[in-house]
């Protein structure tokens, strides 16, 4: 699917530029207000490279469902329906299953991992699993929906 490829190319480019931007904007928010932040270079290079890396299968995965539902406004209506309301409510609920859903998986490959939010997240490499998955199931229905449909 040549839709997928690019995506995961122009979802990393955006993502790397969003991880970006949310460090310089954050980090001066935060000294600002006069609250210190010691993360390493460690924890930055995971949250630039790691969130790029989930944009870039999130946008895989949009592309997957944009070609099952065949309706740009229906697919973007359901994802964010799915991670803002779905998702979050499995989180709250059911902390120990919502860590496991999609959007869990593209926060713990960025790197999630404050003492706060370990109970709700995956350590990265579990979650870059199973966000890769998810991303190969939504392709692959994607294709199949589209092989199946009739041209004419």
């Amino acid at each position: 699917m040549p839709g997928a490829m690019a995506s995961l190319i122009a979802g990393a480019a955006l993502g790397l530029l969003a991880e970006a931007i949310a460090i310089g904007v954050g980090s001066a928010g935060l000294a600002a207000r006069g609250i210190g932040i010691a993360p390493s270079v460690g924890d930055f290079a995971q949250l630039l490279v790691g969130g790029a890396a989930a944009a870039a299968l999130w946008a895989a995965i949009g592309v997957g469902v944009g070609a099952t539902i065949r309706s740009q406004i229906g697919a973007a209506i359901s994802l964010v329906v799915w991670l803002l309301f779905i998702e979050m409510t499995v989180i709250g609920v059911a902390p120990a299953v919502g860590k496991f859903l999609p959007g869990a998986s593209g926060g713990a490959l960025a790197g999630a991992m404050l003492q706060q939010t370990a109970t709700y997240l995956l350590v990265p490499a579990l979650g870059a699993l199973l966000i890769v998955a998810y991303a190969v199931v939504a392709t692959g229905a994607g294709l199949i929906a589209t092989a199946r449909r009739d041209i004419t």
